[in-house]
């Protein structure tokens, strides 16, 4: 069974991609252009001199600047030369315009003058050639330039032009161009490079060999040490600072817990004592109160000097010492020995002793010393006495040191640390990014052991340790460190290490962990792939090491052999073909239906009726409900109460008293004298006293109370019956139940066979165009960018840091990271200028004054204490104080003042 189907598919389209496949050599091929046999010169005369093993390459370039001299300098010198028109045409040829007659007859007339009447080559044909030729090969080797090669290129292609008007055209030569016009065949002549110059043998290859790269036999030069150094002195020193920082923070943080605790137990031994001082005199107070308040009635009472003298004097028995407590400082050795590690103890001491230490702690010979106790102030470390400084006995004053101390020591890790930057330079509008100029050796590492000896932490050690490489592909995977220590086997891992300028540098190591070091081993893998270590062995202490990291074995490298020149790399000019890509496509279409295999067999017995039936049905039904239900209570109720009382009384009393006497005298006495006497008596006495007392009293009671009830109910319900009823009813009947058509015959068995039908494709492959492939070489493809890296520094644009991608320790990867220090060098860094910060902590003065009314009672004072905005209170100190003074006509007046002090802190 077959039948013809048009209707066809694409299954695949495909590219087949055939090589460059070598020229075969045919004297007449017009499609390539050959150095005339003759036409050799100073390179073959290097060729064919080279030693064993060199390289053709390599033995033209030696011999580049003996051609110097005789070399085309210009394209200029072309364009005005004998080869001017030649050049002019072969210009027209490479760009395919169309030449004139003149152009033909031009070339072909030149060619001619070259050749005698054998159609072989004059001398003077051979030396015009071995010019060129000389010259191209020059360029090609040298690269000196390539608008003088293309030049050359161009005249070549003209003369070819003149050669191929010049031979005889016959059937060899036709079939030597495949068929092609020769002429036309000519115009796309390409130049070949001669195979003796170029085509290098197999014996004289380059040779791979696979080979460890050790450098543990290489040397740094003088400088570069010098160099490495330096640059190691700075991060030490950036290492340092970084360290330190993170001491001050931890005694920070010990001293923060001893401050807490210190305030937990004055606080209680606080209330103990007052406790104790109210029990005490409680009795002996109660007594005073009693006689101050028979002073007071007898006063009142205008009661007698003597009896007032008598009560003032059992007062002043009486009277109760004012409540003293003392309590140790809030800095004490005590504390510190006990509640500081070592380390933070050392820290402590030789930031807050008014002496400094001395040398004599850290020289050889006295590592037996250890800190003895003294005084709460004072701690003796050998032969030299720590006393520390009054200035800081008070918490309040050592924090605020230490964050001093803190941003110092940040500002000298930062000042010693240099920020990755990428450097942009700006030609023509364009920025060109510029590498890193930065001298680098590859692997060269920089080792220290800081050590020195303290009476406080013996092993008080750390390393310093940071390499050079070449990129920023050399970034750290993972490091383990192993050393052996005098105080045992060490071991630590580090990941994630990234290049900083051309150097990874490591976190300090070992911190801590030791005085002396036996021998350390660093195992480097890199992101790379690559893998380094380093070893060393009895290393002293504050020495710095430099070297070269032995770079494990990797992949095979091209590497020269001994005594073996390098082959240079060639760099190849304008345009150079691939190969020929093959468009295919597979086309697939239906050829023939056949019948396959088996799907079924049917047996129907004589007389019988077989009937098959098939019902399908489908029912769907869907059902949705929705229940809502919402109470809101509100409950709302007022009342207020006022009451107003006011009371009056003025009291005024006026006595007055007037006194009038007069009188006369008169004597005569024995001495015949007389005398007489006058006299007069005047009293006035006036007395006023008024009194006036007032009582205010305002009561006022509000309550209010609202109440709203709401309930909302909804049910919603929703059913949603959807019926798909479908009924498909198939009858297949098999009836053998009748008689034949022809003849009485009874009815037979039949047995029915089914079968699969196949469809037989047919696949077709077509071929829908051909491409040829070129790889288009760029002349001085970094040209721009070496430009660039000479480039005035006025016009060089530097990209901005980023803060949160920046290395520690001034890295603000989020806003919990910002410090003042690392806000105020990003604000430096930036030109910008900070508005003024919120001081951590702000002390507000309140005061509530209260005096005695008329009735001996005291008015309330309420008012709200006022806290600025974005400011919490923490910690508030509540004193009041107290004073009554009694002055009287009596000579034992006095007067009594009270005070007290109340703290509360973590509020």
């Amino acid at each position: 069974m077959k039948s013809k189907n048009d209707a066809s598919q694409t299954l695949f389209r495909f590219v087949s991609l055939r090589n460059p496949q070598l020229t075969e050599i045919k004297r007449r091929n017009l499609g390539f252009i050959h150095r005339p046999s003759g036409a050799k010169g100073l390179f073959d005369e290097a060729v064919s001199a080279r030693l064993a093993k060199t390289l053709k390459l390599n033995a033209m370039s030696s011999k580049i600047r003996y051609f110097d001299a005789e070399a085309i300098k210009s394209e200029k010198e072309l364009e005005t030369g004998s080869f001017s028109q030649l050049l002019i045409i072969g210009r027209k040829i490479s760009k395919q315009e169309k030449l004139e007659d003149i152009d033909w007859s031009l070339t072909k007339e030149y060619y001619k003058n070259l050749i005698d009447d054998q159609q072989e080559l004059t001398v003077d044909a051979i030396k015009m050639f071995e010019k060129l030729w000389n010259n191209f090969i020059y360029q090609v080797i040298s690269q000196k330039d390539f608008y003088v090669k293309e030049a050359i290129t161009h005249i070549l292609k003209a003369i070819h032009l003149g050669f191929a008007q010049n031979i005889h055209i016959d059937d060899d030569v036709i079939k030597a161009n495949s068929g092609k016009k020769p002429l036309e065949n000519a115009l796309n002549a390409k130049v070949v490079l001669p195979t003796y110059l170029f085509g290098e043998d197999q014996a004289s290859s380059a040779v791979l060999t696979n080979r460890s790269t050790s450098t543990e036999a290489s040397v740094i030069n003088e400088s570069s040490q010098e160099r490495i150094k330096t640059e190691a002195k700075i991060d030490l020193a950036a290492t340092k600072a970084i360290l330190r920082k993170t001491k001050l923070e931890k005694l920070n943080s010990e001293l923060d817990k001893i401050r807490q605790s210190y305030h937990a137990s004055y606080y209680k031994a606080y209330n103990s004592a007052f406790i104790a001082y109210t029990r005490t005199y409680q009795g002996q107070q109660e007594q005073y109160d009693t006689v101050q308040a028979q002073i007071e009635l007898l006063e009142e009472q205008k009661g007698s000097e003597e009896e007032l003298r008598r009560l003032y004097e059992l007062l002043r028995e009486l009277e109760v010492p004012a409540f003293e407590f003392s309590y140790a400082s809030e800095i004490n050795i005590t504390d510190l020995q006990a509640k500081l590690t070592a380390e933070s103890l050392e820290l402590f001491m030789e930031l807050f002793s008014i002496q400094q230490l001395v040398p004599e702690i850290f020289v050889k010979g006295a590592a037996d010393l250890q800190p003895e106790f003294v005084s709460e102030t004072e701690l003796r470390v050998g032969a030299q006495l720590l006393q520390i400084d009054d200035r800081f006995l008070r918490f309040d004053n050592v924090f605020t040191e230490l964050q001093n101390q803190m941003s110092e020591e940040s500002r000298i890790a930062m000042e010693n640390a240099n920020l990755p930057q990428t450097q942009y330079a700006n030609i023509g509008g364009a920025l060109v990014p510029i590498a890193n100029s930065r001298a680098r050796t590859h692997l060269a590492y920089s080792f220290i052991s800081n050590w020195y000896r303290s009476a406080f932490v013996p092993n008080n050690g750390f390393v310093n340790f940071s390499f050079e490489v070449e990129d920023n592909s050399w970034s750290v995977a993972n490091a383990k460190i192993t050393m052996e220590l005098n105080s045992g086997h060490y071991e630590e891992s580090i990941g994630n290490v990234v290049v900083n300028n051309g150097v990874v540098s490591f976190p300090a190591l070992a911190v801590n962990r030791f005085a002396t070091i036996s021998s350390v081993k660093i195992n480097i893998y890199f992101n790379n792939g690559r893998e380094a270590y380093l070893e060393l062995f009895k290393v002293p202490n504050n020495e710095m090491f430099t070297g070269i990291l032995i770079l494990k074995p990797g992949r095979e490298i091209p590497v020269e052999e001994p005594n073996v020149e390098e082959p240079k790399v060639r760099q190849h000019f304008g345009i150079k073909r691939l190969g020929i890509a093959d468009y295919l496509k597979v086309v697939q279409s239906v050829h023939a239906y056949v019948p396959g295999l088996v799907s079924n067999i049917e047996n129907v017995m004589a007389s019988e009726l077989r009937h098959k039936s098939s019902v399908s049905r489908e029912y769907s039904e869907i059902t949705d409900t929705t229940s809502k239900s919402v109470e809101t209570e509100k409950v709302s109720d007022t009342s207020k109460t006022s009451r107003t009382d006011m009371q009056t009384e003025v009291a005024k009393e006026l006595d007055k008293q007037q006194s009038i006497t007069a009188y006369t005298r008169f004597s005569y006495g024995n001495d015949n004298a007389m005398k007489f006497d006058i006299g007069a008596d005047y009293a006035n006495n006036t007395a006023q006293h008024d009194s006036t007392r007032q009582a205010v009293m305002k009561s006022q009671e509000i309550t209010e109370r609202a109440m709203e009830r709401v309930l909302t109910k909804i049910n919603e319900e929703r059913i949603q019956k959807i019926i798909k009823e479908y009924t498909e009813t198939n009858v297949h009947e098999f009836d053998n139940r009748g008689k034949s058509v022809v003849g009485n015959e009874p009815p037979q068995h039949i047995t029915g066979v089914y079968r699969w039908v196949d469809m037989k494709y047919k696949n077709q492959i077509y071929n829908y165009g051909k491409r040829t492939m070129f790889e288009f070489m760029v002349p001085e493809p970094a040209k721009l960018h070496r430009l660039a890296l000479t480039v005035a520094k006025g016009n060089i644009l530097k990209a901005p840091v980023d803060p949160r991608t920046a290395p520690e320790p001034w890295n603000m990867r989020d806003i919990k990271a910002v410090t003042d220090t690392k806000l105020q060098y990003w604000a430096d860094i930036y030109g910008v200028t900070l508005d003024e910060t919120l001081k951590k902590s702000l002390e507000i003065n309140h005061d509530a004054n209260g005096s005695p009314n008329t009735d001996n009672g005291f008015g309330t004072d309420i008012s709200a204490i006022q806290i600025p905005a974005n400011y919490v209170g923490r910690t508030v100190v509540f004193s009041c104080f107290a004073k009554r003074n009694r002055q009287k006509k009596s000579v034992w007046g006095g007067a009594q003042s009270m005070a007290a002090t109340i703290r509360y802190s973590n509020l």
